[in-house]
């Protein structure tokens, strides 16, 4: 995830405004630290209150170089996480939470799409005031067309047949390819290709 703001924004410090995966930096002996620093910890606190916790956890973590630290924790998706995941996602997300409410993950072998995913926002003017709200977008048949696309929308009303803008985040971006490079290029084309009145959003180029 990079957080910060789009250029000439007033969004919130905290604003996630593209991520992508998988992340090659987060090697296996960094995803067992994480297990046994962060996860295993959290679900002993958990059985130790006597809470029996089935569903999604998404922690938001500092990576350095001896060290984890946790940045924010949710019970849920956290921002961009299904956005950027699920699209690599082989098994059926459906099925996978239907095992898990029946305790037989173990016994299951999550499958991947080979590609890479990148994700960008797209932000609807400097904030969720009336003036960031109401304008048409346009693009958006010819985009979801376009080839390794998908499409999130998230604060967006219909006005009649038109799908317009209701401020704050508008609408995520996310491209998969063969390589970080090819979703790259693909996530700052659709960007691109998405029209609407105070659109703002980070090129993935700058950030990566």
């Amino acid at each position: 995830k990079y957080r910060g703001m789009p250029d000439a924004a007033a969004h919130s410090d905290a604003a996630v405004f593209g991520s992508y995966s998988p992340v090659p930096a987060v090697t296996t002996e960094i995803e067992n630290d994480i297990m046994e620093k962060v996860m295993r910890p959290l679900q002993e606190a958990l059985n130790a209150e006597g809470i029996q916790f089935k569903g999604f956890i998404s922690a938001d973590l500092v990576v350095q170089r001896n060290s984890i630290s946790i940045f924010e924790l949710q019970f849920g998706f956290g921002d961009l996480e299904p956005q950027t995941i699920l699209p690599r996602l082989k098994s059926d997300i459906g099925e996978l939470i239907l095992t898990a409410t029946e305790e037989r993950l173990m016994d299951v072998s999550i499958q991947w799409v080979e590609e890479m995913s990148v994700c960008v926002t797209l932000f609807s003017g400097k904030d969720s005031s009336k003036e960031s709200r109401g304008s048409k977008i346009k693009g958006l048949a010819q985009t979801k067309a376009m080839k390794g696309i998908f499409l999130f929308q998230e604060n967006t009303v219909f006005d009649q047949k038109d799908v317009v803008t209701h401020g704050g985040n508008a609408l995520y971006i996310t491209a998969t390819g063969s390589g970080l490079e090819e979703a790259t290029v693909r996530a700052n084309s659709a960007a691109e290709n998405i029209h609407f009145e105070g659109k703002q959003y980070k090129e993935i180029f700058e950030i990566i």
